[in-house]
């Protein structure tokens, strides 16, 4: 019986020993890019991923930094450093390499940069089976999530996930949009499955 006992407080060890490393208090920063042809308010949109992301990473209870300056500091370091991500819907925006994610640790003040894109990789109009429920959207959405630990000078996690939702209705296509966001956080990138290294 002590055996088995020792093998599960092992095996338990091995599962959580990850989450564990990481001191609670620690300082990190949710950073997203949502091309602005996507959907009609890129703010709300950023507000849903930023939130997400956050929730996705409540094991680690990290001290987050304020998620709107957060955007607001990477809209400028763009600019300045003029990163012009392409405009067409289903570009693939703007994805940062590990000197800008050092820069945006050091502008923050923080131990962690978690960065996502989500960007559209197809959308598709279809006639809805229900004749007065109007046309069916179908999108298609790319997820790529960056966790850069400015501490180590190293990427601690890297995701690229698909997602596809389809809505009916007018807006339907940011509705499809927002569908993906919520599959992704509730499917996808979970507290259960979002394990830094």
């Amino acid at each position: 019986m002590k055996k088995v006992w020792l093998l599960l407080c092992m095996l338990m060890l091995a599962l959580y020993g990850t989450v564990t490393s990481y001191a609670a208090g620690e300082t990190a920063a949710t950073l997203v890019w949502v091309n602005p042809n996507a959907v009609s308010d890129v703010s709300a949109a950023e507000k849903k991923l930023n939130e997400g992301l956050q929730g996705a990473l409540k094991n680690y209870q990290f001290q987050f930094a304020n998620s709107v300056d957060a955007q607001i500091m990477m809209q400028q370091y763009m600019i300045e450093n003029g990163v012009v991500p392409d405009d067409n819907k289903t570009s693939v925006g703007f994805l940062p390499k590990k000197g800008d994610m050092q820069a945006f640790a050091n502008q923050l003040g923080v131990n962690y940069v978690v960065f996502c894109n989500a960007r559209i990789t197809d959308e598709k109009v279809k006639t809805a089976w229900i004749s007065w429920t109007g046309d069916k959207y179908e999108v298609t959405m790319l997820f790529t999530t960056i966790v850069y630990s400015a501490d180590r000078d190293q990427y601690v996690y890297f995701g690229q996930q698909s997602v596809k939702e389809n809505a009916a209705g007018s807006s339907s296509m940011e509705r499809a949009f927002n569908k993906c966001c919520n599959t992704y956080f509730t499917k996808k990138l979970t507290p259960e499955n979002f394990i830094l290294k």
